[in-house]
């Protein structure tokens, strides 16, 4: 779910590229190269900048074990940190991987870091910081998944208000539209989806440098849900093709990919919506809400072959 910081960015793409390493490979040598720095280094002035360097790094690879050894980075920045600006960018990293979680007083925590993250950066660099929009995102994002309405009024806002900055990091203005998109999806009213349906498309556009990213395929199923809702007869070409590019997505978060199945099953002919749900409900752990959606989408599906 992160994303590497503009500077980190730099970092990486300056690594030597023949023979043209993969992006993980990349970020190993950087990665590498950063654990040393802090096991021989440990009294540079610049440690903590370190730190929150190979966290972000961390963040970016996203393999086992790297979210974990991320926030403990984290934690120890906020421990002993004296940029106000450092501070911020630690708390904005906490609360972004603090939204995997499923307690309560741990999303509240988050959120009171994300916000404390946006309230330093906002007097001490301005709203057009690549790290402001990234806290108040994330920020949306845990209110979304606390999922109570006053919450869910207050994420629609900061989604907005990143979206309507024209000095907007491209990818959380990106993020931004499927995340407002997402929310509106089944809240909305049919006049107004055409607006989230070209949300999710623009921020297909904006991502498209980065083809597997998470919020790229994100923005393929949202899509695909909106154009379900407000017209399914018409947009059904656009809604399987939608889906099955999520389908075939490398590497795909696969609770993503069992939503496109769906979505391409409430849209397919009954035989073929029917083997789609039986496979969906084949999965192991299925999680609950995808489990009610495939009842749901296969009732309507018998329904219509009566």
């Amino acid at each position: 779910m992160g994303i590497l910081s503009p500077i980190m960015s730099f970092i990486v793409d300056r690594e030597p590229n023949y023979p043209s390493p993969s992006e993980k490979v990349k970020l190993n040598k950087v990665i590498g190269r950063y654990r040393l720095l802090l096991k021989t280094i440990a009294w540079r002035y610049d440690i903590g900048e370190i730190k929150f360097g190979l966290a972000d790094l961390l963040v970016g690879r996203n393999e086992p074990g790297d979210y974990k050894e991320a926030i403990r980075l984290y934690n120890e920045i906020l421990k002993g940190v004296s940029s106000p600006y450092l501070r911020a960018r630690a708390l904005a990293g906490k609360a972004e991987l603090m939204i995997t979680s499923n307690v309560k007083a741990e999303i509240d925590e988050a959120i009171s870091l994300a916000k404390s993250a946006a309230s330093i950066i906002k007097e001490e660099i301005n709203t057009n910081d690549f790290f402001y929009q990234k806290a108040q995102v994330v920020e949306a994002e845990l209110l979304t998944k606390k999922g109570l309405p006053p919450d869910a009024k207050l994420a629609a806002k900061l989604y907005e208000s990143v979206i309507k900055n024209e000095k907007s990091n491209a990818y959380f203005k990106a993020r931004a539209m499927v995340g407002v998109s997402e929310l509106k999806t089944y809240s909305a009213s049919v006049k107004e989806l055409k607006k989230y349906a070209d949300y999710c498309h623009t921020a297909q556009i904006l991502l498209a440098d980065r083809p597997s990213d998470y919020f790229m395929i994100k923005a393929r199923v949202v899509e695909a849900e909106i154009l379900t809702r407000s017209d399914p007869k018409k947009n059904v070409n656009k809604i399987i093709a939608l889906c099955n590019q999520v389908i075939a997505a490398k590497d795909a978060d696969l609770q993503l990919v069992l939503r496109a199945k769906l979505d391409k099953a409430d849209v397919s002919k009954p035989r073929n919506a029917l083997a789609i749900i039986k496979d969906v409900k084949a999965t192991k752990d299925l999680p609950d809400y995808l489990a009610k959606k495939a009842k749901i989408v296969e009732e309507a599906v018998k329904k219509r072959m009566k």
